[in-house]
Parts: structure tokens; sequence; C-alpha cells
């Protein structure tokens, strides 16, 4: 299903088939773009990397035991995190099997959502890091080796997705002369 900011970029070809039926085809005839510049394989392992590694450090900080679980000014940015981190998981993966040429709506799922996707998880991260050192600071300093891994994992996402946000920033998509194939045309 094609959302109405794209419909411009279909036409619908009827058809007959043999047995007489009118078969319905939706034929992409907008534009294509690509990367410029153009995101080299390596960079892209890297991000979906980084991404995959971001994803796990999040889960395994809601494994622990931790002082920061009962500070609500702590977990609340880092339970946001889940949204965003989310889309950049889904644009990583878009990017990693992404083709040189691509249609438009790949383009603007790709590029409008990593980097700010995350810039958003890295900020979040880094606030709870933030407020749970300032806890930390005014209770008296009590920690235990749960909170140590506490601090290791927000660090981690908010190393990680500013990586990516850094190795991402400047990627913008152009349009391209170059045409692709759709294997996938879907028949109705």
């Amino acid at each position: 299903m094609v959302s109405k900011k794209y419909l411009k970029d279909y036409n619908v070809e009827k058809r007959t088939d043999e047995k007489g039926r009118v078969r319905s085809r939706a034929v992409y005839v907008g534009g294509y773009y690509s990367f410029a510049p153009p995101v080299s394989r390596a960079d892209r392992l890297i991000i979906l990397l980084l991404t995959i590694l971001s994803d796990i450090a999040f889960i395994g900080v809601f494994m622990l035991r931790t002082q920061a679980a009962r500070i609500w000014f702590v977990m609340l940015p880092f339970v946001l995190i889940m949204i965003p981190l989310y889309l950049l998981s889904i644009a990583a993966f878009s990017l990693m099997f992404a083709k040189e040429v691509m249609i438009r709506y790949d383009a603007e799922r790709i590029v409008g959502r990593l980097s700010p996707a995350s810039l958003i998880s890295a900020a979040l991260a880094a606030v709870s890091f933030a407020g749970f050192v300032i806890s930390l600071l005014t209770s008296g300093g009590e920690s235990f080796i749960d909170d140590v891994i506490f601090c290791i994992l927000a660090l981690v996402v908010a190393a990680g997705t500013g990586v990516v946000m850094m190795k991402f920033r400047r990627v913008k998509t152009v349009k391209t002369d170059k045409t692709i194939d759709l294997e996938e045309e879907r028949e109705y």
C-alpha cells in the first residue's frame, strides 16, 4: 500500500490476461535517487553494527537491578530512546541493503530517519547518563556493580548512536538519471 505522499509516483496500468480478466498493476513512474556522496559498503556495515550494538545495550539496561530503575528522571529519557532507536534500526537495515539507485520512498526513509533518530537517541542516552551521575553525587555516592554496568550501557548507546549520526550527517539523496528495473511489481 502506498501512502498519499507517494501516490503521484505510481500509475495504474490495466491489462487483460489470457482468461479475459482485467488485471491492474502499479507501475513506478517517479524519480530515481542515489546517495551523494556515495556511502561505502564499510560505512554501511559500521552503521549497522553500531545500531545493533546500541539495541543490545538498550535491552541490557532493562535486565539490570539498579538504582537507576528507581529514579524517574533517569529512566524516563532512557525509555523514550525506544522509539528513535527503533526508527534508527529500520533505517540502518534499509541502508545496508539499499541499492545504488533507489525510488523516492526508500531514499526518504533512509535519509529522513537515520540522522534525526541517531541524534535523538544519543541525546536521550546522554541525558539519562547525566541524570544518573547527578543522582549518584547527591545521594552520597553509593553504587553497585549494576549501576556501573548501567553507566557503561548508557554510554554505549550514546556513543554508538552518536557515531552513526557523525558518519551519516553529510549524506543526502540526489535525483539521478539512472533507472532500475523493479522486479517486484504487484498485480491486483
